[in-house]
């Protein structure tokens, strides 16, 4: 793909949030940036199910998960959906804690391999539990026939593991049991309402793996070290000639393919989304 360059331009989540307000009624979708054509681009995880985003230091990685966070918080409802924030690194993600959709908020290894082993053992069978009841084939069907009938609803579960190859490399006795939770949540999660963004600053082919990418087709890059690390994230070289600071490449599961520039989160603005929700909860 051909990078055209040009000044990164200041895009601030607001204005993404208020251009794509259609696409928001609607669960369950969130921004990625702007096109190089001045179009506002979303996803829908519902379609896309899960993410792999990539991206170096420096390069907007983190502010576009956060601005995830945000976008998911503002727009729907927490009997709607529910976040899993896992950072292993414990400063990213912690300001996002009091968010009434964030019910799970994890700074190590060893509590997100216990998280992941117990939705499979436990919430995930009582999905299935329920969709069968209700003669669903999806928590989507489920919830739609759920208003039918004036009962909860099953709320979507999005996943946001950040630092996914520092926090296998720190696993040292369960990496394996890590990658296969990981693997199992993402091939049998898709109906039972299940999205996972896994995002990596250091993309190794050992660490994301075969079994872990044929699981997610949509991939998110940002600006990567080598023309090696792009074709870990996006099988195709290209981001290693993106300019940081949310220079971006979005690929599809349908096969669509975007150069964008992703929305800007300021520190303040995202602790003036908190405090908004917050006092409303």
């Amino acid at each position: 793909m051909e990078i055209p360059h040009g000044e990164p331009r200041d895009i601030h989540l607001r204005e993404g949030l208020e251009a794509s307000a259609e696409s928001f009624n609607e669960p369950l979708h969130i921004p990625l940036g702007v096109t190089t054509e001045n179009e506002h681009k979303t996803i829908d995880l519902l379609e896309e199910h899960h993410a792999l985003v990539g991206g170096a230091t420096g390069s907007g990685k983190s502010n576009f998960l956060a601005s995830v966070i945000c976008s998911l918080a503002v727009n729907y409802s927490p009997d709607l959906v529910k976040m899993s924030l896992l950072d292993p690194k414990g400063i990213d993600f912690g300001r996002f804690e009091p968010l009434p959709q964030v019910d799970t908020y994890l700074d190590t290894g060893e509590q997100c391999v216990e998280y992941l082993e117990g939705l499979l053992e436990s919430e995930l069978e009582d999905r299935r539990d329920l969709l069968q009841e209700m003669g669903a084939s999806s928590v989507q069907e489920y919830n739609q026939l759920a208003e039918s009938r004036d009962i909860d609803r099953i709320p979507y579960r999005v996943i946001i593991i950040d630092e996914y190859a520092d926090l296998i490399m720190a696993l040292s006795d369960t990496q394996q049991e890590f990658e296969d939770a990981v693997g199992r949540l993402a091939q049998i999660g898709r109906a039972l309402g299940y999205s996972i963004l896994l995002a990596t600053q250091r993309p190794d082919a050992n660490i994301v793996s075969g079994n872990i990418k044929t699981n997610f087709n949509c991939r998110i890059s940002f600006e990567l070290p080598s023309n090696t690390d792009s074709r870990v994230i996006l099988d195709q070289p290209g981001a290693e000639d993106l300019e940081g600071a949310g220079d971006m490449i979005a690929l599809t599961s349908a096969g669509d393919e975007h150069h964008l520039q992703s929305y800007l989160l300021r520190p303040e603005d995202a602790l003036t989304i908190r405090a908004h929700i917050t006092s409303d909860d």
